[in-house]
Formats: structure tokens, C-alpha cells, sequence
């Protein structure tokens, strides 16, 4: 079928999961999306259909989460059931369904389907964003798979987590902060320490290459929108093997990304302090 052919064609819900399923995405698993739904073309059903194959593909003993973040806006105190997401139309619409599960953390809250999303998601906010343990992490050590629907590696949020698997400096906490407040619709407060977050994803491409080498990547489509699918453990597991060899390897080269500047030098001297305690004396 030609591409202009397929454009114009309307996809309906067992064609999305006929493709889903040809991926490998099989009944049972655990799945992270990262979705653009615009490029998927023309769906019957909208945002809605794509939601329902995903559900179906990974069945009722499965679960489907998405990222809910919507630190791009002020939305007030924080409140799982009304706080709009920023992550794009299919994430927006799926936090409005009754099945979804959203984890307690605002800004930064993710939202799952599933019969242990609650167990995935719980304690977001003492687990802390994108580090070892979080619902990402959980999903990952679950077996589960990541899909990036039309975006990049840029949006793999699981490449965070093996920042931290990799202990670069930037990611490790520190007792002294900053703590940010954190508010909820009930009235509570909370303050996180935000100190080893996650920060650029510019220079996320590098995993990619490293994942490719390895065969750890299935290329597909939902509707016309190209997928990457792999296994979250893999993504880990590759990014930590990556830094390993180059701890430098994640940081952009945006001359105005004072962050990853900042972070490549922290880097070069604990690497330079490291061989200095290394050499032999006398």
C-alpha cells in the first residue's frame, strides 16, 4: 500500500492491536508508552480506540501506564482524580477513565491500568521521580516492555532510571536539598527533596545506538506511526553498560545546556580524582 494510501486510511481497534500483537506484545505484559497521536492517522474512534487496543493487547492480567507529568503548567494543588496532564491526548484521556490508577505524585505522577496499578504506582513521591524503585523502575523489573509511539529517545523516561542504576553524580540525593514544596487539593503539603533529579534528555539518542547493536529494539507501527518497542530491564541495563564506558556519553552538546556542560564536568573530575587515587605512590 502506497504512503499516501495509508494515510488516508482510518485504522479501527483490532487493526491496532493486529499490529500491536505483531510487535510482540502479548497478553499478560506490562507496557510504558510514551505517545504522539498525531502521528498515528486517522483512527475510528480517536484517542479513545488507540486506548482500548493497548488495553486489549495486554488483556486484563496486564498493565498499561503512561506518564501523567504536568510540570509544563501551573495546575494548582494536586488532585489524582482532576489535574490535567501535559503529556499529550491519549495520556489526558485515559487519566479520566475509572481503571486508570494515578500515582501521588504532582507534576510528576504517572497512571496505570492493571490488577496490581496500585501497587505499581503507590508511593510515588517517597520512591522520588525517575530513580530506582519509582513506577518506571517497577514496571522494568516486572519484565515489562516500553514503547515509544511516534516519539524519540529523547521521551524514553527509562533511561533516567539507568542514570541512576549508573550512579552518575548528577542523579545521587543529597540530605541537603532543595526541598520543594509539594500541595494537594485535600490540603496537605509535602516537602520533596528534589536533589538528583533527572535532568536533560537532549543527548537520550546514544542509548538508541547502543540498544541497536544489541538487537534490544523491535521496529513497528500503530496505525502509520513508526514504534520502537524494547524491554524496559534492557534500556536499564544498556544505559549503565553505556555509561560505564563513556559516564559522559548522555550530556548534549548544546553550548546553551548549562546542565549537561555543568554535569560533563563534574564527570571529567571525578574521573580525573578516580585515576589520581588509582596510580601507584613513589
Amino acid at each position: 500500500m502506497q504512503v499516501k494510501q495509508l494515510r488516508e486510511k482510518k485504522f479501527n481497534k483490532d487493526q491496532l492491536i493486529a499490529q500491536l500483537h505483531g510487535m510482540g506484545i502479548q497478553t499478560g505484559d506490562a507496557l510504558v508508552v510514551h505517545s504522539a497521536y498525531s502521528t498515528i492517522g486517522k483512527v475510528a474512534g480517536g484517542p479513545d480506540t488507540v486506548i482500548d487496543a493497548l488495553l486489549e493487547a495486554v488483556g486484563t492480567d496486564g498493565h498499561l501506564m503512561f506518564p501523567a507529568f504536568s510540570f509544563h503548567i501551573d495546575t494548582g494543588p494536586y488532585d489524582p482524580a482532576t489535574s490535567p496532564t501535559t503529556m499529550g491526548i491519549i495520556p489526558e484521556t485515559a487519566r479520566k477513565r475509572p481503571q486508570f490508577y494515578r500515582s501521588d505524585f504532582p507534576r510528576n505522577s504517572v497512571i496505570v491500568a492493571g490488577p496490581r496499578a496500585a501497587q505499581i504506582a503507590e508511593n510515588h513521591v517517597s520512591r522520588g521521580h525517575c530513580r530506582a524503585g519509582d513506577p518506571f523502575d517497577r514496571v522494568a523489573m516486572m519484565g515489562g516492555w516500553v514503547m515509544l509511539l511516534g516519539v524519540g529517545f529523547r521521551n524514553n523516561t527509562m533511561v533516567h532510571i539507568g542514570e541512576c542504576y549508573a550512579d552518575l553524580p548528577h542523579r545521587r540525593p543529597s540530605l541537603a536539598g532543595p526541598y520543594i514544596p509539594l500541595d494537594y487539593a485535600d490540603g496537605r503539603q509535602v516537602l520533596y527533596n528534589a536533589s538528583g533529579g533527572p535532568q536533560c534528555s537532549e543527548g537520550f539518542a546514544a542509548v538508541e545506538g547502543i540498544m541497536r547493536e544489541r538487537n534490544h529494539i523491535i521496529d513497528g507501527y500503530v496505525g502509520v506511526s513508526p514504534v520502537k518497542l524494547m524491554k524496559g530491564k534492557d534500556v536499564i541495563f544498556d544505559t549503565v553498560d553505556l555509561l560505564k564506558r563513556a559516564p559522559w556519553a548522555l550530556y548534549c552538546n548544546n553550548p546553551e545546556c548549562h546542565e549537561c556542560a555543568k554535569n560533563r564536568q563534574t564527570v571529567m573530575q571525578e574521573l580525573l580524582e578516580r585515576k589520581r587515587r588509582d596510580e601507584p605512590c613513589g
